[in-house]
């Protein structure tokens, strides 16, 4: 999931914690205005990892800097045709970006691309032994 207002109720949520590793937030329906409790349960903090996915800290560290990329093109206002006119990288990497398909990417080519959009990008890698 990217950063939304889903992820960051669920994070405030985290405040609001009932003691078993589960919160609850609000949610008005649709229709009848209705309030309902939805249950929010508590992971590690990457989603591939809660999946079961293999390649789970990989997959993170890609979705983190393509996160960072689609905000400074955001925050710049900037088209993916621009951003290819701008940093020599192909529109349609950008556009594969915007479409979260990173599947083409390294971590590498990642980094470049954020560091050709923004000069004063710092990425902090840290690895730890679970």
């Amino acid at each position: 999931m990217w950063p939304g207002s889903a992820a960051l109720a669920a994070r405030a949520a985290g405040s609001w914690g009932l003691g078993d590793g589960r919160s609850h937030i609000w949610q008005h329906g649709e229709m009848d205005g209705d309030r309902r409790p939805i249950e929010l349960v508590h992971r590690s903090g990457n989603v591939f990892r809660d999946f079961g996915d293999p390649e789970a800290d990989l997959k993170q560290a890609k979705a983190v800097l393509a996160a960072r990329i689609i905000a400074v093109l955001d925050d710049r206002g900037l088209a993916v045709r621009k951003a290819a006119s701008l940093t020599g990288f192909a529109a349609a990497d950008f556009s594969r970006i915007r479409n979260a398909d990173l599947g083409r990417f390294t971590l590498d080519r990642l980094m470049k691309m954020l560091a050709a959009l923004d000069a004063n990008a710092r990425v902090t890698v840290k690895v730890s032994r679970t």
